[in-house]
């Protein structure tokens, strides 16, 4: 009797069944742990980048401007691109003969918007003594599906603290500052 090493159609047929229907099983929780994923790593990269805003100021004496950036040289607002960190001695959110770029963050988002809504503009100043004086405000962090699970806010106080959001109520969804549901601009 001659043996088959190979596997019969009917086998492959249903092994393809089997896994076409784990696929539309962790699908959705895939989509769901990428999406929290990356509004939680950006929250984090904003904490991460004030604190290292508010330290430098601190330990140079020096101000500087946080703002979002698309060619990583220029302010121009753009946040969902990325965040530009440089010294800025007159504070005008422009590099000049004096000033130089600390640091260039990434965040490339393309299915969610990050916004800044603050005193200072469409930037955050930094004093040399590590306050912000009249930068204190939010970032928003909004997926473009509308979903509210993904929303994120980071607050920075005048003292140049930032704190993340938090879902206080247990519903999955997180508060701002006043304690309602994150809205998106």
């Amino acid at each position: 009797m001659r043996h088959s090493r190979g596997f019969t159609l009917v086998e492959i047929l249903v092994i393809a069944a089997i896994s076409a229907v784990a696929i539309s099983v962790a699908l959705p929780s895939y989509s769901a742990l990428i999406k929290t994923l990356e509004a939680r790593n950006i929250a984090y990269s904003l904490q991460e980048l004030i604190s290292f805003g508010r330290n430098y100021a601190l330990r140079s004496h020096r101000a500087l401007t946080i703002c979002g950036s698309t060619d990583t040289f220029h302010c121009d607002g753009n946040w969902s691109r990325g965040a530009l960190v440089m010294e800025d001695g007159n504070r005008n959110g422009v590099v000049d003969s004096n000033d130089r770029i600390l640091q260039f963050v990434t965040f490339n988002l393309k299915q969610a918007t990050l916004t800044w809504s603050g005193f200072s503009g469409n930037r955050v100043v930094i004093e040399s003594f590590g306050t912000t004086l009249a930068s204190n405000g939010t970032f928003t962090y909004c997926r473009q599906d509308s979903d509210p699970l993904y929303r994120r806010q980071v607050v920075i106080n005048r003292g140049g603290r930032a704190r993340l959001s938090r879902d206080i109520n247990g519903d999955g969804i997180h508060e701002n500052s006043q304690g309602i549901p994150i809205i998106c601009p």
